[in-house]
């Protein structure tokens, strides 16, 4: 199953890439602002760099197709070409159902699977700390 990220980011870049931009401008990043949204894409500065633009130009022309989608409910620009998007919540909704259905829940198998061993032989009493852990577990247990 395709990460959340990693779907929102090929949606961006296919928009960049329908504006005659290139696609690795368009990739999607956890907000550095929750309180303004859920993701962000600062790609529109470096772009107005290669491409000889200003930052707002180009997100907006990126916004303007973003916004024909059913994914995003706010797309908006700020500041110097961020693009700050939220999805919307019966997207969301879509892929923890699928997800729930999958059945490793989303995450995939290892390339190379490892054993881990892991050994607790108790609590060591020469150490306050266990000490006073030791002491807990005897008041839990009366």
């Amino acid at each position: 199953m395709e990460k959340l990220i990693k779907i929102l980011s090929k949606m961006v870049e296919d928009a960049f890439e329908q504006c005659g931009y290139e696609r690795n401008f368009g990739n999607v990043t956890i907000s550095n602002r929750t309180d303004l949204c859920q993701f962000q894409c600062n790609g529109a500065l470096p772009a107005s760099k290669k491409y000889k633009k200003s930052p707002i130009q180009i997100a907006n022309e990126i916004l303007e197709i973003l916004k024909n989608t059913n994914v995003f409910k706010d797309v908006s620009s700020a500041g110097p070409g961020f693009i700050n998007i939220n999805i919307k919540d019966n997207f969301l909704v879509d892929y923890l159902n699928d997800m729930s259905k999958d059945k490793k829940y989303g995450c995939s198998e290892p390339a190379k699977p490892m054993t881990i061993i892991v050994d607790y032989g108790g609590a060591n009493v020469a150490k306050l700390f266990m000490l006073v852990i030791l002491e807990l577990q005897l008041l839990v247990k009366q």
